[in-house]
């Protein structure tokens, strides 16, 4: 058999050849990967300070961070993480809602709300990098996996009333999300170099 047998060839990654259509703005996506984790670290911070207060504020923290997460995924349009992406912001644009919506109310309904929220990003992560071949898709699935797990560990929280661990829980997920985005720069970062 050849090495251009179409049986032996190895399975092209979808977003391989689209890398070349997005901008080499590589350092705008590290630095959005950067701030993304620099407020993940905010949120964890933010765990120090009353339970009503840290509510209003990781929930603007989290409406920030979901467009952010939008803007990201304009520029990187014609990468298919983008489609992770908008559905990060879109959800994490939903969480802050509940969250300073709803700041001095039930903490219960609140956890709750918030971890199906979380859920429906994790399980959505997990089904695109399993159905689709895309640059770090590996990272995508784990990224699904931890969510799941953090969903989880609000739910058990909602059960014992913790509602200052809904920040902690969700800046750890947040800071994994920057190292995705900064993944994202290194591979547009190598690609520009092996492209030069």
């Amino acid at each position: 058999m050849s090495a251009a047998d179409p049986r032996t060839a190895p399975e092209p990654r979808i977003d391989q050849d689209r890398l070349s259509e997005i901008p080499a703005r590589w350092p705008v996506f590290a630095g959005l990967g950067a701030l993304t984790m620099l407020l993940g670290l905010a949120l964890i911070f933010s765990t120090f300070f009353l339970t009503q207060t840290t509510a209003l504020a990781s929930g603007w923290l989290m409406v920030i961070l979901g467009a952010f997460q939008i803007a990201g995924a304009v520029m990187a349009r014609r990468w298919i993480g983008s489609v992770v992406a908008t559905m990060n912001g879109l959800l994490y644009g939903g969480i802050g809602i509940v969250l300073f919506s709803d700041y001095a109310g039930d903490s219960a309904g609140l956890m709750l709300a918030v971890a199906v929220l979380v859920t429906t990003m994790a399980l959505s992560r997990i089904g695109l990098g399993l159905i689709k071949s895309y640059t770090h898709r590996e990272v995508s699935v784990f990224h699904g996996a931890f969510g799941l797990l953090i969903a989880g560990m609000i739910l058990a929280a909602w059960y014992g009333g913790l509602l200052w661990s809904i920040p902690l829980l969700l800046g750890i997920e947040v800071i994994f999300s920057g190292v995705v985005w900064m993944a994202f720069a290194q591979a547009l970062r190598r690609h520009g170099e092996a492209g030069s």
